[in-house]
């Protein structure tokens, strides 16, 4: 008999937790004003969020599922759906604590303009969509520890200096050396001015290098302020690049 009582109080608290209103969650979200979320409805495991922002972020219309067993293990995961804003597509979410956590089999378009702040030349300007495809981030203390899956930039063009390049589209398929504490990207050939070739390097202190080549038949400009960073003499119709140097 004790044993029923107890399996039924059991069930009846997994269905109250399983019912309860999104809203007793706002609780848990930091008050330190980058990130604000407005419009939460439905219930803890499955609802949609009107508007998140996130330092310059905005995503809107946010459908949402959360699994159950990921909370068995302590952690929150789920998945979900972004419909609008400055990110839209799909992906799996893992957050183990404040430190750490993962997003996985991310399918997400962007526009290229969005990361124009996080470039280290000044009065550039980027066009153009970024798509991921099967990309997967694990996050340690707001760095990359691991990255994995490709991202494409379609229509690629940049301006500067009072010209516009259009570049085409560039390919890069990211991998992580656990060993060396390191991710790499590879470019993968596609159509591009640049005939670009070579490896981002990632390091998990958050330093990024180039270590390849470009063409030179590029746009003779372009090519111009790229040959400050030559790593050596031109072969086979190839400068080599370093960045930094």
């Amino acid at each position: 008999m004790k044993k029923k009582i107890a399996i039924l109080v059991s069930l009846f608290f997994i269905l109250v937790i399983w019912l309860a209103p999104v809203q007793l969650a706002t609780g848990f979200i930091p008050k330190n004003g980058k990130l604000v979320v407005n419009g939460l409805q439905g219930s803890l495991w499955s609802g949609d969020v009107a508007q998140i922002n996130f330092d310059s972020w905005q995503l809107k219309n946010i459908e949402y599922q959360l699994s159950f067993l990921t909370l068995l293990s302590m952690n929150v995961g789920g998945s979900a759906e972004i419909k609008g804003g400055d990110i839209t597509g799909e992906l799996d979410f893992q957050i183990a604590d404040q430190s750490t956590a993962k997003i996985e089999d991310a399918n997400l378009v962007l526009s290229a303009f969005h990361l124009e702040k996080y470039i280290p030349f000044p009065g550039v300007n980027l066009a153009g969509k970024l798509r991921t495809s099967n990309f997967s981030v694990e996050m340690f203390n707001q760095r990359p520890k691991s990255l994995s899956g490709t991202i494409g930039w379609n229509n690629a063009t940049i301006s500067a200096i009072g010209q516009n390049w259009n570049l085409g589209d560039f390919e890069v398929v990211w991998a992580t050396e656990q060993k060396n504490e390191r991710m790499i990207g590879t470019f993968v050939k596609t159509k591009n001015k640049l005939s670009i070739e070579g490896n981002i390097i990632l390091t998990k202190s958050g330093k990024i290098e180039f270590v390849g080549s470009i063409s030179t038949t590029t746009d003779r400009a372009l090519y111009l302020a790229l040959s400050i960073y030559a790593n050596g003499k031109v072969s086979n119709g190839r400068l080599p690049i370093k960045y930094p140097r």
